[in-house]
């Protein structure tokens, strides 16, 4: 992947992290958004009037719905723990702006799910060097511990 790409995909990212953090403070009726120390652990922290606190993981999928009809959730990356088990996030959130959702879940009960499920293992990313599931995004809707939002994004990754 060229620098300008990898450049040009990051910006998108942060794009798409900014609609969700917007989104689910106003859905879940939050106090404030706030991205201090976000990085490796969170993007984002929802802050609720009685002082609780969600730490959000983001991820902007533009091959979903588009190139493919599945989620692709990472688990390792040359052969370490990454993604759903490295994660100190609360909830993951899933945009995925060709079908104009947002996909929220507790990642260890995602992990859970996926250790027991049918959905397939794959390698993946530069090198190949991850590996993780394809879980349809219609299948994906229908697990009980997801919740689905219709959301208005203009977000593209053209």
């Amino acid at each position: 992947m060229s620098y300008t790409k990898f450049k040009k995909d990051l910006e998108q990212g942060k794009k798409g992290e900014r609609h969700v953090a917007n989104f689910l403070k106003k859905q879940r009726q939050a106090d404030k958004v706030s991205t201090a120390f976000a990085g490796k652990s969170h993007d984002f922290v929802l802050i609720y009037k009685d002082g609780r606190e969600e730490a959000f993981e983001t991820k902007t999928d533009f091959f979903a719905g588009t190139k493919s009809q599945n989620v692709y959730l990472e688990y390792q990356c040359s052969e370490k723990p990454s993604g759903l088990t490295a994660t100190k996030s609360d909830f993951w959130s899933i945009l995925i702006p060709a079908r104009q959702i947002i996909l929220v879940f507790c990642p260890k009960r995602m992990w859970n799910c996926l250790q027991e499920s049918k959905f397939k293992k794959v390698r993946g990313g530069d090198r190949k060097a991850t590996c993780g599931f394809l879980v349809p995004i219609e299948d994906f809707k229908k697990l009980e511990f997801v919740e689905v939002f219709e959301t208005n994004t203009r977000l593209t990754n053209a």
